[in-house]
C-alpha cells in the first residue's frame, strides 16, 4: 500500500540569537522557528529557556465571576409589547 503524501509541508529554521540578560550581560542561544502553514503563525523554541510555573490560584477570581454569572437570573433588557 502506497502512502499518500500531504500537500502541506512543515517548515522550520534554526538561528543563533543574542539575548540581553537582566544583569546587562549578553548570552547566545540557539532558536528554532517553526512556521504553521495552515494558520500562518510562527513559534520560537529557545534552548535552555525555562518559563515560570503558573500560580494555581491565578484564575480563581475569574472562575468565581463565571460561577456567579451562571447562577444569576437572566433579566430581559427589552420590553416587549403585550
Amino acid at each position: 500500500m502506497d502512502r499518500e503524501t500531504s500537500p502541506i509541508s512543515l517548515h522550520s529554521d534554526r538561528i543563533t540569537a543574542r539575548f540581553l540578560l537582566p544583569d546587562g550581560s549578553e548570552t547566545t542561544k540557539s532558536l528554532e522557528i517553526r512556521l504553521d502553514p495552515l494558520l500562518g503563525t510562527s513559534s520560537r523554541i529557545a534552548e535552555g529557556v525555562i518559563l515560570p510555573k503558573a500560580d494555581a490560584q491565578a484564575l480563581a477570581p475569574l472562575q468565581l465571576q463565571t460561577q456567579a454569572a451562571r447562577s444569576a437570573p437572566i433579566e430581559s433588557a427589552v420590553s416587549l409589547p403585550r
